[in-house]
């Protein structure tokens, strides 16, 4: 009687043994994403008369939008294009800022790539003024949706630097990010000035 206990429980062992084993499910923990680099999100960042002003993209409805002004020419004239970047709100809404930089003479049909980045490499660059076509231009829009360009007055004492670029490709195009620190005078039509300082600006060019 026990030889036959014994061997009904080692029969019991043998098929829980042989049986096969699921391991339970574990709670899925997502990951965290790594913390966003707010240096790294499209903004302007100054103060403009003596208003601070803090404009990322994703906060409060503002993008970061770029466009280029293009003419065509016939040789030996060169072609030419002009790019832009804005941080504002779709509309014409109040308190956004554009970046245009001119003029680049190209090749044709479009820039190349090399002269697109040599055209944003780091370093100083000079205001566009109604006698030199070329340079820097800076328009704010205020929160009345008046205008104000460095193109309407003087630019004695302002600077403009490239301090970093970064390059990446965005549906085949190739995109600069182009961080840019300054000082300038902005003007209404009248000729009235408003000063923006302590600035800087990070935004998307684009080559196309």
């Amino acid at each position: 009687m026990l030889k036959r206990l014994l061997l009904f429980a080692v029969l019991i062992v043998l098929i829980a043994a042989s049986c096969k084993k699921y391991p339970v499910d574990e709670p899925i923990i997502p990951k965290k994403p790594d913390p966003v680099d707010s240096a790294y999100l499209h903004h302007f960042i100054g103060t403009v008369g003596t208003v601070n002003f803090t404009l990322y993209e994703g906060l409060n409805s503002y993008v970061n939008t770029t466009s280029n002004a293009k003419t065509t020419a016939t040789p030996p004239d060169s072609p030419t294009v002009i790019f832009s970047s804005t941080i504002g709100r779709p509309g014409n809404n109040p308190n956004s800022l554009v970046i245009t930089k001119g003029i680049l003479k190209h090749g044709p049909p479009s820039p190349t790539d090399n002269e697109f980045e040599t055209f944003f490499k780091t370093g100083d660059y000079f205001y566009t003024s109604a006698f030199n076509p070329e340079g820097i231009t800076i328009e704010w829009t205020d929160e009345s949706g008046k205008k104000w360009s460095t193109l309407n007055g003087d630019q004695s004492g302002s600077v403009f630097t490239i301090t970093e670029v970064k390059k990446k490709y965005v549906s085949g195009v190739t995109v600069l990010d182009v961080r840019m620190g300054f000082t300038c005078a902005v003007y209404d039509i009248n000729g009235t000035s408003i000063s923006i300082t302590s600035s800087e600006y990070y935004g998307a060019f684009k080559n196309n």
